[in-house]
């Protein structure tokens, strides 16, 4: 499924091209970072299946002196981003859905 603009969208349509009986497993691959949110949308589109989480992407690096983690950097913000992007989202679904 590779039309939809968001993660609800993507389990609405992939429950209508996934035509089982329920009591399916089924593996959901996405960012580490969006793996929470992710996985509450699929357990509550697919209530009746088993919603495996694959976490990819995690967000790591090598360990940093202690001056070095007190320096601003680009690196730093982007993760912040990220993180208040799905901070977010969360409250976001929380709401809607």
């Amino acid at each position: 499924e590779d039309s939809s603009q968001n993660t609800m969208q993507n389990a609405a349509r992939l429950k209508k091209l996934l035509t089982g009986q329920g009591q399916s497993r089924i593996g959901l691959v996405t960012s580490a970072l969006h793996i929470s949110r992710a996985e509450r949308v699929f357990k509550k589109v697919f209530p009746e299946d088993t919603i495996v989480p694959v976490p990819v992407g995690y967000l790591y690096g090598p360990p940093k002196g202690p001056l070095e983690s007190m320096i601003p950097s680009v690196d730093a913000l982007h993760l912040s981003t990220d993180a208040l992007h799905e901070w977010i989202g969360m409250l976001w679904y929380a709401v809607r859905y």
